[in-house]
């Protein structure tokens, strides 16, 4: 024997749902060609800023570039088993916190 349970649904006017399209229409173009905002709500690497929204030691906020952020120091599982060996991973780094222009340094951002 099997029962079937059904249920009803209200949509709650307090619900709201933040697509990744609409968080992605909200990063701009500066004058350099680079895209800059947040990257909070982006789900692909690929739809990340140039520049993206962070803050530096000192709390101001800025941004800092995707590709010193994501440091290209290991290009394979072997390469990163002999970097975790090295120590160099639990090392501290610091990078620069720009304007959205992304040459004007204002602060930096510390990776630990």
């Amino acid at each position: 024997m099997s029962v079937t349970v059904a249920y009803i649904t209200i949509a709650s006017p307090d619900a709201k749902a933040e697509s990744n399209e609409a968080t992605i229409m909200d990063i701009q173009l500066n004058s350099s060609g680079e895209t800059f905002g947040s990257s909070s709500h982006i789900i692909n690497f690929e739809d990340e800023p140039d520049l993206i929204l962070a803050r530096g030691i000192d709390g101001t906020e800025g941004y800092v570039k995707k590709t010193e952020l994501y440091d290209d120091t290991v290009a394979s599982s072997e390469e990163a088993v002999i970097y975790m060996k090295s120590g160099n991973a639990n090392k501290v780094r610091f990078i620069p916190l720009s304007k959205s222009d992304g040459t004007t340094v204002i602060d930096q951002f510390q990776i630990n």
